[in-house]
């Protein structure tokens, strides 16, 4: 069980000023063997541009229309591995 690979889930609409620190911080778990999905809920800022210079082999990006947080964490949770 201690390899066992974990999905971590973070949507996102609107958030460039804490996506960057959001993605850092779950970049720098201990835990390593991590499946990450950013989920951009049909963001108007910066945000996505923001996720999306985050290059890791772990994460995936998607981008859905803007549809409610629940939507997006259901898109997310269709992909996840973990």
């Amino acid at each position: 069980m201690a390899d066992a690979l974990i999905s971590i889930i973070c949507p996102y609409y609107n958030r460039q000023e804490y996506i960057e620190f959001s993605i850092k911080s779950i970049l720098e778990q201990t835990y390593k063997n991590i499946d990450i999905l950013l989920v951009n809920d049909g963001s108007t800022d910066d945000s996505r541009h923001i996720a999306h210079s985050f290059k890791d082999n772990r994460i995936t990006h998607l981008d859905i229309n803007h549809q409610g947080c629940w939507k997006a964490k259901n898109q997310g949770i269709k992909k996840a591995k973990g």
